[in-house]
């Protein structure tokens, strides 16, 4: 694998995915001052390095119905 050292405009693209990963190209590339074209060219390129390993969407469970969710801890023995 080719060694790619980020830089201040990479780290600042995976902070604004990593809020909003449904940020526009345009509106990226607005932010970290770069034209669409470099921009989109550097996400692909952190895509295809690893750096972005997929993009989610969270949805709000009371909105969307869902019912609630819990975890517990419990001990375990191995015997």
């Amino acid at each position: 694998m080719i060694e790619y050292k980020l830089d201040a405009i990479d780290w600042k693209i995976l902070d604004l995915l990593q809020s909003d990963a449904g940020i526009s190209n345009l509106e990226l590339s607005e932010k970290v001052c770069l034209s669409p074209s470099p921009c989109s060219r550097r996400v692909k390129n952190l895509e295809q390095l690893g750096y972005i390993l997929r993009r989610v969407t969270l949805i709000d469970p009371k909105k969307a119905g869902l019912p609630v969710t819990v975890l517990f801890r419990s001990p375990c023995t191995i015997k």
